[in-house]
């Protein structure tokens, strides 16, 4: 049986042909027994500060989101860390690396948060970290509630925005109005670049000069630099396939909508996730074909299922696979 894979928010729906002619230029043009140069780096930079209308001074490159996740929560999580629950794992994991004290926030039953449980939870840390859109839920924090705690947090803001590009809104250009907060993103969720491991932050200059004390001579392979600049020529095709997963998205979230026993939680990502009180959903998944992420459930429920978007015919036969899974789960119960 040939399992699909569907459960690390990898990026499906870029055809692997457009990868592989992107990764054909750059072994013509990179020197891999060279280290990454200022030239490289700059080149990407420049094109990033294009992309986004971000100031290349705001800019700060990283071996992925996950490196400068940790070197954030080095740097500024010295008095504790405040973050929502449920959220990623490399949070987690970058406090328990550091010993840094870690206070985390429950969503609201609605998948919400208020200001003042935030304030009230955070007045004592150095630390907000923000995933926005929020991984595993899928859901996204109100861009008003983000603006109240920024201008009242005296600490540091870190606005996780990998899966930006997937969502509604996008908060890239709060570092031009506030001095303590910082935004990261990524080439690896919307661009299809997960396995090049390269992310990027935008913060202001001050923050930046402090980051880039601490940040590794070579974060970044010239390799990774080279194709994430070819990657940003191609801007206007990766658009086309943000919109498509988009349009995925929303018939797969109505879909699993209809299905009883299960609540499906509304997406900003490239991922759906839905709450169950069936125990062993992943492994049915896995019996018929399907591999999908599986977390301790929240609001009463067992399980929370995450699974990865695919093209529309995928999707189609997961929708079908997870509505026996639960037919069968009621016939048990």
């Amino acid at each position: 049986m040939n399992l699909v894979k569907l459960d690390a928010n990898e990026n499906l729906l870029i055809p692997k042909q457009l990868t592989e002619e992107l990764m054909s230029k750059v072994v013509k043009e990179v020197d891999p027994r060279l280290y990454p140069s200022d030239d490289q780096k700059l080149e990407l930079v420049n094109k990033i500060s294009n992309y986004l209308n971000i100031d290349k001074e705001k800019i700060v490159l990283g071996t992925g989101a996950d490196q400068l996740i940790d070197l954030i929560v080095t740097l500024f999580g010295n008095k504790g860390v405040t973050l929502l629950y449920p959220s990623f794992s490399s949070y987690f994991s970058a406090c328990k690396l550091h010993n840094v004290p870690l206070t985390t926030i429950v969503f609201n039953r609605d998948f919400s948060v208020s200001g003042d449980n935030i304030f009230n939870s955070i007045k004592d840390s150095s630390l907000f970290i923000l995933c926005r859109p929020n991984n595993p839920t899928g859901n996204s924090i109100d861009e008003d509630v983000v603006l109240e705690i920024a201008k009242n947090f005296n600490g540091i803001i870190a606005i996780d925005e990998v899966y930006g590009e997937f969502s509604d809104s996008q908060l890239y250009y709060l570092p031009n109005e506030f001095k303590n907060i910082i935004v990261l993103k990524s080439f690896s969720k919307s661009f299809g670049a997960a396995g090049l491991r390269i992310g990027y932050l935008i913060a202001n200059e001050s923050l930046v000069e402090t980051i880039n004390k601490y940040q590794f001579l070579y974060p970044v392979t010239n390799f990774s630099l080279k194709y994430a600049s070819y990657l940003l020529d191609n801007l206007k095709t990766f658009k086309k396939y943000w919109q498509e997963l988009k349009e995925v998205r929303s018939w797969f979230f109505n879909e699993l909508s209809n299905i009883n026993s299960i609540e499906v939680i509304p997406s900003q990502t490239n991922f759906v996730s839905f709450l169950t009180n069936i125990e062993d959903f992943k492994n049915r998944m896995l019996l018929k074909g399907y591999i999908v992420r599986e977390f301790d459930g929240i609001f009463g429920y067992k399980k929370l299922i995450r699974v990865t978007l695919a093209n529309l015919g995928i999707m189609k036969e997961v929708s079908d696979t997870i509505r026996k899974i639960v037919a069968e789960g009621e016939k048990n119960d």
